[in-house]
C-alpha cells in the first residue's frame, strides 16, 4: 500500500501532543507500508531533516502566513454559510496536486483536518481517512469562560465556525479516526453513517517510567505544558487565583514546579507572587515530575487527549485533574487519579494527597497498572492496522 499522510506540522522532533502522535504514527507505518509526508516547509531545518527520515519522499508545502484578527473573523463568518472553516492557499493545492500528479498513492492519511480543503477533489478516486485528534470541544470552552461581550462575541463565531466545518468534514470524507471513546461518540453525532476507528495515543512506558530510589519533595505539585499554550496558560492562572489562595495557607512549606517551554509573561510573573518556580524548556521533564508529590492538570480549555496526564500515570504519579483535563482517558476517578473541577474540591483533593500516603501510593501504583494495559503504542499501532486493513477491505484495495 502507498499512503500520502498529509500534516499541518513537521513530525520531529516529538516534542507536543499532536507531534507525537504523528511520529509514532509515521515511524510505524514507514515500515508496513510505503510513506510519503507532505508536511510544512518550516524554518527548522534539523526538524525537516528527522521528518524526511520517516517516509520515503517528503513533500514540502508553503506554511501559512501569520492571518490578521479581521482576516480571520471574515473567515470565519464566511465559513457559518459555507462550512470552509480551514485556510485555503492555492501554493499547497498547486503542491499537492503536483505530488498526487507526480505519484500513484492507495490512500489519503490526513492528520487532523487542517488540510482537509485540499484533499477533498480526489475524493471520488482515492481513498481517504482523517485523525481526528483534537475536537471543537475545545473552542466551545474558550467560549463558556469568555468574560467580556466582545470576546462572547467573537470566541461564539469561531465556536459555530469551527463545528460547522468540522461536521461537514467528517460527513464528506467518512471514515474518521478517533482518539477516544468520547471523540468518537462526538464524531458518530456530526456524522452517523461514517466509519470511525478508536486509535488512542501511547506512551512510552520504559521512558516514563517510575522511580522509586529517588525521594518525594512531600509539599511539591508539578504541571509540564508548553507554557506559551493558551489553555496551559490559563490552567495555571485558574490555580493561582483560585486555588491557591485556599491550598497555601494550609501548606505553608507548597511548592509549585512550572515546567515547559515558551512560558507567557504571565507565567513568568507568577514566581514574584507566589511559591512558583517556572523552568522554560527542559530537555526531559522526567527530573521535575519525579520528586513532585503530585502532577496538577487544572485545566479548562483545549480538548482532546493530555499527553501531560498519560506521562504522570505512567511515571506513578498521583494526578489532580479536572473533568476537562482528564477527558478521553480511560481510567476510575478515586482509583487512578482524582478530578476535582471546583477550586474547593481541588484543594481536598491536593490535601488528601499530601497527608494520606497510603492512600497515594495505591493511586500511584493503578495509575502505572492502568497505563500498562491500556496506553501503549504497540496497542495503539495495532489499532491503526485494523483500521488500515479495513479501510483496504471495503475499499476493495490490496
Amino acid at each position: 500500500m502507498r499512503v500520502l499522510m498529509l500534516c499541518p506540522d513537521l513530525l520531529a522532533p516529538p516534542v507536543s501532543g499532536g507531534r507525537i502522535r504523528m511520529y509514532q504514527f509515521a515511524q510505524h507505518l514507514g515500515r508496513k507500508v510505503t510513506l510519503d509526508l507532505f508536511a510544512p516547509d518550516l524554518p527548522e531545518p534539523e526538524s525537516l531533516e528527522a521528518t524526511r527520515r520517516l517516509c520515503r519522499k517528503l513533500w514540502l508545502y508553503p506554511p501559512a502566513s501569520r492571518e490578521g484578527p479581521w482576516a480571520r473573523r471574515t473567515r470565519q463568518l464566511r465559513s457559518l454559510l459555507t462550512a470552509n472553516t480551514y485556510p485555503w492557499c492555492p501554493e499547497v493545492m498547486e503542491r499537492l496536486h503536483r505530488a498526487l500528479d507526480d505519484e500513484s498513492y492507495d490512500l489519503l492519511h490526513l492528520e487532523t483536518p487542517y488540510l482537509s480543503r485540499y484533499a477533498r477533489p480526489y475524493l471520488r478516486s482515492l481513498p481517504a481517512v482523517i485523525d481526528f485528534f483534537g475536537t471543537t470541544l475545545g473552542a466551545w470552552r474558550e467560549f463558556r469562560y469568555a468574560k467580556s461581550p466582545g470576546r462572547l462575541l467573537s470566541r461564539g463565531v469561531r465556536y459555530l465556525a469551527a463545528l460547522a466545518g468540522e461536521r461537514d468534514c467528517a460527513r464528506t470524507y467518512g471514515s474518521l479516526i478517533a482518539i477516544s471513546e468520547q471523540d468518537r461518540d462526538y464524531l458518530h453525532s456530526l456524522a452517523p453513517e461514517a466509519r470511525i476507528y478508536v486509535v488512542p495515543n501511547g506512551i512510552d512506558l520504559d521512558y516514563f517510567a517510575p522511580r522509586p530510589d529517588i525521594p518525594v519533595e512531600v509539599a511539591r505539585l508539578a504541571f509540564v505544558g508548553d507554557m506559551g499554550f493558551p489553555p496551559n496558560v490559563d490552567a495555571m492562572l485558574f490555580f493561582h487565583r483560585s486555588i491557591l489562595p485556599r491550598l497555601r495557607p494550609l501548606v505553608p512549606d507548597l511548592e509549585v514546579w512550572i515546567v515547559g517551554r515558551d512560558p507567557a509573561p504571565a507565567i513568568r510573573r507568577l514566581v514574584t507572587e507566589g511559591p512558583y518556580h517556572v523552568t522554560g524548556f527542559v530537555e526531559d521533564t522526567r527530573p521535575f515530575l519525579t520528586p513532585a508529590t503530585a502532577a496538577i492538570v487544572p485545566m479548562r480549555l483545549g480538548a482532546g487527549v493530555r499527553n501531560k496526564v498519560l506521562e504522570a500515570l505512567a511515571m506513578g504519579k498521583a494526578v489532580v485533574s479536572t473533568r476537562a483535563g482528564a477527558e478521553g482517558i480511560e481510567v476510575i476517578p478515586g482509583e487512578h487519579l482524582l478530578l476535582a473541577d471546583s477550586p474547593q474540591d481541588f484543594v481536598a483533593a491536593i490535601l488528601r494527597i499530601l497527608r494520606e500516603p497510603t492512600f497515594r501510593n495505591r493511586l500511584e501504583k493503578a495509575a502505572r497498572a492502568r497505563m500498562e494495559e491500556r496506553y501503549t503504542w504497540t496497542l495503539s499501532t495495532r489499532l491503526l492496522d485494523e483500521a488500515y486493513l479495513d479501510l483496504a477491505r471495503k475499499r476493495g484495495r490490496p
